[in-house]
């Protein structure tokens, strides 16, 4: 670890946003298959390529609707406030047993079954395919997005929050069935998002 905080150090000159969750995300590529990346802090991402880490400035872009879109992905973790640039907000987690209703779910501000989480949370903008479990069933992102009539210029910055490849929440929209919260539920995840 302190080798991979030595490389951050190095190619971005500080450790300024720099978290566990992003050094454990790091870590894990290790055992992913080439071509797979991570975003960090400071707009840059560290790629797998064969056997080797490589950290450099995020430049990967997604073409939809023939514009170019900055892609990102920050990983979470629980306890900790990710500053996520490229979404201009910052998120945080954390947890409490079911029994507490402190808490108040308004639009900056989710709950959601804690068990159900089964694998690594991601804050990431929207990607081709992408789709959401709603009353009814599934539906795709940007058919959702068609239907409610969110202007083009806007979707590519809309903030998701994703387990793994499913999407759990569109910020500011719909919170995916799968993982809403029970009479059964023991934990809950809780999750707000403020736009900076």
């Amino acid at each position: 670890r302190r080798v991979i905080r030595f490389a951050v150090q190095q190619a971005k000159g500080d450790l300024h946003n720099l978290y566990q969750s992003h050094i454990q995300a790091m870590e894990e590529l290790l055992y992913k298959q080439s071509g797979k990346q991570v975003q960090i802090t400071g707009g840059f991402c560290v790629r797998r390529i064969q056997d080797t880490l490589l950290l450099e400035k995020q430049t990967d872009r997604c073409k939809t609707n023939n514009t170019e879109t900055l892609l990102y992905a920050y990983p979470l973790a629980v306890g900790e406030t990710i500053h996520a640039e490229a979404a201009g907000c910052k998120i945080r987690l954390w947890t409490s047993h079911a029994q507490n209703t402190d808490f108040v779910q308004d639009d900056c501000t989710k709950a959601f079954d804690y068990d159900k989480i089964t694998q690594a949370l991601y804050c990431r903008n929207r990607r081709p395919g992408d789709t959401i479990t709603i009353s009814g069933g599934t539906k795709k992102i940007k058919k959702l997005w068609i239907d409610e009539k969110r202007p083009l210029n806007q979707r590519a910055n809309i903030p998701l929050i994703a387990c793994g490849a499913q999407i759990v929440w569109i910020y500011g929209g719909q919170v995916s069935k799968k993982f809403t919260p029970t009479a059964d539920t023991k934990t809950y995840l809780w999750i707000e998002i403020k736009k900076e």
